[in-house]
């Protein structure tokens, strides 16, 4: 802002009169100070100290001082040369997302319904039984399997329970390597490694549940389980107990861990809104191509 004061000092030109007093919203507070009949609103005393880490007091006069220096060239606004009518612009930009953008994109204008969604779709991690981490060698055993196709598996899952008492595997590092190796990588084996809900029976089913319910410390491991989808051999490694955190206890954390995501939607929302009201035409064969610029380099 300075430099485009510096520019108006330089070169005196002489234009039509635009509005020099902005008009009072009632979001930004009240007048704090009026300098040549310009307000200074409590809102903006409080953002320029926020933004210079200094008191009230002294923001003020930071702003007081602005004002007092803009009042300087007010008689040459609206500055006429290239330079100043681009920082013009850019001066306005930033006034008006001031006062009429993050006036209403405050932590505080987030809906709750909006918070709500979020709790929603991520209730779990706020509402469930007791959660048991576990890691898990996993046979799939597809749409209506034949018994042979059923027998082959059980097989295949004895054989692979001993080799991992053999080699005493329990973590999900060893359960994950194992499924890499022969022949086990070539017999429909696979290692997961997730948290199972055992009160509620979710993701897997309640026959793997109880299995799985029985596990209390880490080493403990599953004898195999069966049930209408696959076989498993599941090991302990750790648990949550069960939670039931409602949403009005979270709404304020949430609010806070998801508001810059919210402002920046509202702002891309802001940008689609103002491009669909005017003309935009594009001439993309002028950009340099990626290797062009590359090259440039």
């Amino acid at each position: 802002m300075l430099a485009l004061l510096a520019v108006g000092c330089g070169k005196e030109v002489r234009q039509a009169a635009l509005p020099w007093v902005p008009e009072a919203r009632g979001e930004l507070g009240a007048v704090v100070a009026r300098v040549a009949g310009t307000p200074i609103f409590a809102a903006e005393v409080a953002a320029q100290a926020a933004k210079t880490k200094k008191t009230a007091r002294e923001a003020l006069d930071e702003l007081i001082g602005f004002h007092a220096l803009a009042e300087r060239v007010r008689d040459r606004w609206p500055p006429g040369d290239e330079e100043a009518r681009t920082l013009r612009r850019e001066v306005m930009v930033q006034r008006f997302i001031e006062r009429e953008f993050e006036a209403r994109t405050r932590p505080e204008d987030m809906p709750d319904t909006e918070v709500r969604q979020i709790y929603d779709g991520s209730k779990h991690s706020f509402v469930h039984g007791r959660l048991v981490e576990i890691a898990v060698l996993q046979i799939t055993l597809g749409k209506n399997p034949s018994a042979e196709k059923r027998a082959k598996a059980r097989e295949t899952a004895l054989a692979l329970e001993a080799h991992l008492k053999k080699i005493k595997a329990r973590t999900a590092d060893d359960f994950q390597r194992v499924a890499t190796e022969e022949p086990w990588n070539g017999q429909r084996v696979r290692a997961y490694h997730f948290r199972q809900d055992v009160d509620n029976h979710a993701p897997y089913s309640s026959v793997f549940s109880a299995a799985v319910a029985r596990l209390k410390k880490p080493g403990d491991a599953t004898p195999l389980v069966t049930d209408d989808l696959g076989l498993y051999l599941a090991s302990y490694i750790a648990e949550i107990a069960p939670r039931n955190i409602p949403f009005e206890q979270v709404r304020g954390e949430m609010r806070g861990a998801h508001y810059p995501r919210w402002r920046k939607a509202q702002f891309e929302a802001l940008h689609r809104t103002l491009a669909a009201q005017h003309a935009v035409e594009l001439n993309l064969s002028a950009l340099a191509p990626p290797q062009a610029t590359a090259a440039a380099r």
